[in-house]
């Protein structure tokens, strides 16, 4: 329900506060514990968003970038987050967006790091990196016509990781690499119509479950899986 209710933050607070110009730049560097900070930038501009939250636990991260009307805007989010039960929600979404992502929870316990590309002819850019235990990272890449890129790395046990691609007449690529841990999940699906889906999974330790689900209509399907260690699943399901 936190997190949720955190979402729904960033666009209410959005329609409130619009910023509306050529160029929005936003820098945000916060110390200690139960922080939040919440970055909106609307409008057919580029907007940067950077966000650092360190020397601390609880603190939550939100960025939400929009931009329509024909003209190409360039969306670009940095989170960096230090200490545990830390959050961080990036939504971008428009039509005809450079859309980048990178999300950085580079220590602790209990972090979330979700991550939102949404809509019609952009190109897709979503890095999370994860050091720690009993992690989670989302990332959503949908719409038609884009180019979805996605990396995501974990480290530790515990942790879950998942990527999802969906629409029509898209390019998309994932990559999750467990670097090292136990007992961790890790979900990629890319679905569609017309797409052209490439994924790799790569995972070093024990006791880990790794699924791929490939759907679709018409679409081209590349899936590699790579597993060292003891009693590791890999699941791949491709039509």
């Amino acid at each position: 329900m936190k997190h949720s209710l955190l979402a729904a933050s960033i666009l209410a607070f959005g329609l409130a506060v619009p910023a509306l110009s050529a160029e929005n730049t936003s820098d945000v560097d916060q110390i200690g514990l139960g922080h939040l900070a919440n970055v909106n930038q609307h409008g057919n501009a580029k907007n940067t968003s950077k966000i650092v939250q360190k020397d601390g636990d609880g603190s939550d991260a939100l960025v939400h970038q929009n931009g329509t009307g024909g003209t190409q805007n360039i969306n670009i989010s940095n989170i960096e987050q230090l200490g545990s039960d830390h959050v961080a929600i990036v939504d971008q979404d428009g039509a005809d967006n450079e859309n980048t992502s990178d999300t950085r929870q580079l220590s602790g316990t209990g972090n979330r790091a979700e991550t939102y590309q949404r809509g019609n002819d952009n190109k897709n850019d979503s890095t999370i990196f994860q050091y720690g235990f009993n992690e989670t990272a989302i990332v959503t890449q949908e719409g038609d016509g884009n180019v979805n890129k996605s990396v995501l790395v974990q480290s530790g046990a515990g942790n879950f990781a998942s990527v999802y691609q969906y629409g029509t007449n898209n390019e998309s690529d994932s990559l999750i690499n467990l670097e090292a841990g136990l007992g961790n999940v890790m979900w990629i699906d890319q679905g569609g119509t017309d797409n052209t889906n490439k994924s790799e999974a790569k995972t070093f330790g024990n006791s880990n479950f790794i699924s791929v689900q490939q759907g679709g209509t018409a679409n081209t399907n590349d899936s590699f899986v790579n597993a060292v260690g003891s009693n590791n699943v890999a699941v791949v399901a491709q039509n």
